[in-house]
């Protein structure tokens, strides 16, 4: 078994790559490592922090070559990144790559690494794993799809007004999948007292500035109806998730 003070040693590798991606590195190296990848110094500069970072951190004073692997393979992601337009999903593939080497790196430094992947995969052949899994996936498109079936007609007499009611593109799809996660993660944790607040919240930002014209009113009763539709669906899914699990 892994023990805690290697679970320990994990968590200093990623507070060390926190520290030295958010806290410790200017703007100003960001965009000289954009501007001039590989040749950029201020992308040796951020490498010899992470190196630093994570060599006091681990607080292993003769051990060199986690540390080491940890340094080169900052690089190679960084090298990569800078070289990638800046963008939510370049951002999001570095991050993930860094984790993964981070967790590859202490998985090797502990020796115990078959343990805690054979513990992982057992994991991912039980039940949970799979109805938590299929839950969320259910809780996106597929509502989402069911939400637009249902509120069809009344989008379409909203679109006889001819009045401009659109918005931020597809913010209100960004919407509706956020807030299904959130209800679902409340019903599973069994926060059910945080649900309330949510839908009070999303009410009170949604119909603050009142409606005024019957054409608002229609488009404010659409919003509703589409929103409690949205919690409702959710709530029943984290109730059928619970009794699976």
């Amino acid at each position: 078994m892994v023990s805690e003070i290697e679970f320990i040693l994990l968590f200093k590798i990623l507070v060390a790559h926190l520290l030295a991606d958010f806290f410790f590195q200017p703007y100003s190296w960001i965009k000289g490592r954009r501007k001039f990848g590989v040749y950029s110094r201020h992308l040796y500069l951020h490498i010899g922090v992470v190196g630093l970072i994570t060599y006091l951190l681990i607080g292993e004073w003769t051990e060199w070559r986690l540390p080491l692997f940890i340094v080169v393979t900052h690089f190679l992601i960084d090298w990569w990144k800078s070289s990638m337009r800046d963008s939510t999903l370049n951002f999001v593939i570095d991050q993930l790559a860094h984790l993964l080497m981070a967790v590859i790196g202490w998985l090797w430094y502990i020796e115990s690494g078959s343990i805690f992947i054979d513990a992982v995969f057992q994991g991912l052949y039980g039940p949970t794993f799979w109805i938590i899994l299929g839950g969320y996936l259910i809780a996106l498109r597929p509502m989402g799809f069911l939400i637009t079936k249902v509120t069809h007609k009344w989008q379409e007499e909203l679109g006889k007004e001819q009045k401009d009611f659109s918005g931020l593109d597809r913010a209100g799809t960004w919407i509706g999948y956020l807030e299904r996660i959130i209800i679902l993660t409340f019903i599973l944790l069994q926060q059910y007292s945080a649900i309330g607040f949510l839908i009070a919240a999303k009410s009170i930002f949604r119909f603050s500035g009142g409606v005024k014209e019957p054409h608002e009113r229609k488009y404010a009763e659409y919003i509703l109806i589409g929103t409690l539709i949205s919690f409702s669906l959710a709530i029943l899914l984290g109730i059928g998730m619970l009794a699976l699990l």
